[in-house]
Order: C-alpha cells, then structure tokens, then sequence
C-alpha cells in the first residue's frame, strides 16, 4: 500500500502506535517500551532507537 499523503500516514502511524493499547498490554502507546511514539511527541523522553527524520 502507498503512502499518498500526509493525513493518511498519520492515520496509519496512529493505528501502529495504539496496537499494544487495543491488545490490552499497556493504557496508552507512551507506556509501551517498544513504542516509538515517544519520538513523535515534544517530550524529553525517547524510544529505544534513534530516529532519523528524512
């Protein structure tokens, strides 16, 4: 599947992100040790991995 536009890699990234809530493993992505949320966010906390933004 292409990723044609913004709005729709959000929805997707959203929907990755919310897998381990909807699982019923942790109460929000942040909380999850594998997430990497935390790196989409403006927050001082990280994800295991750096990321690069392209």
């Amino acid at each position: 599947m292409e990723l044609y536009c913004g709005p729709f890699i959000f929805q997707k990234m959203n929907y990755i992100h919310n897998n381990a809530v909807e699982a019923g493993i942790v109460e929000s992505p942040e909380d999850y040790l594998y997430s990497s949320v935390k790196d989409y966010k403006l927050t001082e906390k990280c994800g295991l991995l750096d990321l690069t933004f392209l």
